[in-house]
C-alpha cells in the first residue's frame, strides 16, 4: 500500500459511507414517487438524466432504496460503465433501484469528493477485480464496501474539490463542444445512410412505390408501416435472404484463455465504423471447444456480425479473412448471406438507423442493456435492392461518408487525449498530488477516532434484560 501525504489515512469505504434502509414502495406513505433506474445515469458525466415517476399502488413488491439529496449512486452492475452519480436536490426522497449500492457520505467526507474518488480510474480498477459472473458482471456490495481507500482531512477535501473544478472546467468546456460537432456529423452520417438505404439516392431512379409488407410473425415489428421503396425494391426478412442466423454463447472460464487456436470475438471486439478488432483484449477457445459445443456460432469471413445487447445496437461488421474461422460470444449473431444480398449490404443495413431503430423498439430492457433475442433477428425487415445494384450503393455510400469518416476520428482523438488529461487530474487529486497540504488541518485518522468516539458517547445505552429463568434453591 503506498505511502500517504500528511495528514492523510486508509480506511474502508464501509467506515465512513452510511447505510440506507430498504422497503417497500407500495408502503410507502406517499401515492406515487420518483423511481432512479441504473440507465437514467449517464455514465460519461455522472448525472442522473432522468427519473421516472411511479405509483406506490403500482410498484413491484421487491424492496427499493429511498435515497437522499448527495448520496452518491454505484451500479453494482457492469461498474466499468461508471453508472455513478450524486443524486441532486430535486430527487431527495427519490427510490432507486436496488443495482445501485447507496453510499451515504458520512462526518469524514465531502459528498463531493466521494464522488470524484468513486468514479476514479484507479478506484474502478479496484472494483474490477472483485466482479462476478461473465454474461452479467457485477461486484457485491459488501466486497465494494471493503475496499480501502486514502481519505485527505475534510478540510483539504473542500481545497481539492474546488482545484479539480478549475482544472476540468476547460475539459468540460471543450468536450461539449466536441460532442456537439460529434453529434452533428453522426446525424449526417446517418441520414446519408438511410437514404442509401431507403434508396432515396440518383443511384435508384426509380419511383417510390408501396409494395406488400413482409409476411413476419414478430408481433412488435409493425411491417404495414415500413417505408416505401424504389418500385425494383423489397421489403424482405432477414431469415429469409441468408442461409444462416445464429447467436453464440457463453463457454465457461476453463475453456477461455488468452492464447490459443480460435479467437472468440466479444462485443468490444467490434469497431463501430464497422472492423473487427482482433488486438482488443481478444480471448481464445479450444478447436475442440470450437468444432463441439459452439459449433453452430463458427464464423467465417464474409460473415457479417452484430451486437444483440446494447446500448448502442448497430455495432456491426464483415468477417475479414485473417483467420478462417472465429467464434462468438452470446452478445452477438452472425449473418450468413444468401443469393439475395451482398455481405457489404447486408452490414450497411444492419449498421443503419432506420434498422437499428426497428431494433430498438423490441428491445428488452434489463438493468439498463437493451436485449434483442434471435427470432427477431430472423424476422427483422430489410430494405433489399436488385442484387446489380447493391455493389453500387455500396460504393456510393462509401464515397460519401469517407470524409465524415476522417472528421469523426480526428474529434475521437481529441475527445481520449482530453479524457487521459481528465484522468490525471483526478488521479493527481485523489493521490494529494495536485494542491499543497496544510499542516493545520485536523488530520483524517483523528478526525476519524473523534468521529467514532462522539458517536459511542450519544448512542443510547442498551439495557440489559432482567432473566426470565426461576432462581432455584439448594
Amino acid at each position: 500500500m503506498r505511502e500517504l501525504p500528511s495528514g492523510w489515512a486508509w480506511v474502508r469505504l464501509g467506515g465512513i459511507v452510511g447505510t440506507v434502509d430498504k422497503g417497500e414502495p407500495s408502503k410507502l406513505a406517499t401515492d406515487e414517487f420518483r423511481y432512479i433506474d441504473i440507465s437514467a445515469i449517464n455514465g460519461l458525466t455522472g448525472i442522473v438524466s432522468s427519473s421516472t415517476i411511479v405509483k406506490s399502488a403500482d410498484a413491484p413488491t421487491r424492496a427499493r432504496q429511498m435515497v437522499n439529496t448527495d448520496d452518491v449512486l454505484f451500479s453494482t452492475v457492469r461498474p466499468a460503465l461508471r453508472k455513478i452519480a450524486r443524486v441532486p436536490f430535486e430527487l431527495d426522497g427519490a427510490i432507486a433501484s436496488t443495482g445501485f449500492a447507496v453510499l451515504r457520505p458520512g462526518d469524514a467526507i465531502e459528498s463531493a469528493y466521494l464522488f470524484l474518488l468513486v468514479r476514479s480510474a484507479e478506484f474502478i480498477d479496484k472494483v474490477a477485480v472483485l466482479q462476478r459472473g461473465v454474461s452479467y458482471p457485477a461486484v457485491r456490495p459488501a466486497d465494494l464496501l471493503n475496499i480501502k481507500i486514502a481519505v485527505p482531512p475534510r478540510s483539504e477535501q473542500a481545497r481539492i474539490i474546488d482545484s479539480c473544478d478549475r482544472y476540468l472546467e476547460q475539459l468540460t468546456t471543450a468536450r461539449a463542444s466536441t460532442d456537439g460537432t460529434r453529434g452533428r456529423l453522426e446525424r449526417l452520417r446517418a441520414t446519408v445512410t438511410d437514404r442509401i438505404v431507403l434508396g432515396q439516392t440518383g443511384t435508384s431512379t426509380n419511383d417510390s412505390q408501396f409494395h406488400s409488407p413482409p409476411s413476419g410473425k414478430h408481433k412488435r415489428f409493425r411491417y404495414e408501416d415500413l417505408p416505401e421503396l424504389p418500385k425494383s425494391w423489397r421489403w424482405r426478412l432477414a431469415g429469409d435472404v441468408c442461409e444462416d442466423i445464429s447467436s453464440g454463447s457463453t463457454p465457461s472460464r476453463e475453456d477461455m484463455s488468452s492464447s490459443g487456436d480460435i479467437p472468440l470475438l466479444k462485443v468490444y471486439n467490434i469497431d463501430r465504423e464497422g472492423f473487427i478488432d482482433f488486438e482488443k483484449n481478444l480471448t481464445f477457445i479450444s478447436v475442440e471447444t470450437h468444432r463441439q459445443r459452439m459449433r453452430r456460432s463458427i464464423v467465417r469471413p464474409g460473415d457479417v456480425v452484430t451486437n444483440i445487447v446494447g446500448p448502442p445496437l448497430g455495432k456491426t461488421a464483415v468477417m475479414p479473412e485473417r483467420f478462417e474461422e472465429c467464434n462468438i460470444n452470446q452478445a452477438i449473431v452472425r449473418y450468413r448471406s444468401g443469393s439475395a444480398v451482398s455481405p457489404a449490404w447486408l452490414a450497411i443495413c444492419l449498421r443503419s438507423p432506420i434498422v437499428t431503430s426497428l431494433l430498438s423498439n423490441t428491445a428488452r430492457a434489463t438493468a439498463g442493456q437493451l436485449n434483442i433475442s434471435l427470432s427477431t433477428c430472423r424476422e427483422l425487415p430489410l430494405p433489399v435492392p436488385p442484387r446489380s445494384l447493391q455493389d453500387a450503393l455500396t460504393f456510393d455510400l462509401q464515397g460519401n461518408t469517407d470524409a465524415i469518416e476522417r472528421l469523426l476520428a480526428t474529434i475521437l482523438r481529441a475527445q481520449v487525449s482530453a479524457e487521459t488529461l481528465r484522468e490525471r487530474v483526478v488521479r493527481a487529486a485523489i493521490r494529494g498530488q495536485l494542491i499543497d497540504q496544510d499542516l493545520a488541518d485536523e488530520p483524517a485518522d483523528l478526525a476519524l477516532a473523534r468521529i467514532r468516539a462522539e458517536r459511542e458517547a450519544t448512542a443510547p445505552t442498551k439495557t440489559r434484560r432482567p432473566s426470565t429463568r426461576k432462581a432455584t434453591t439448594a
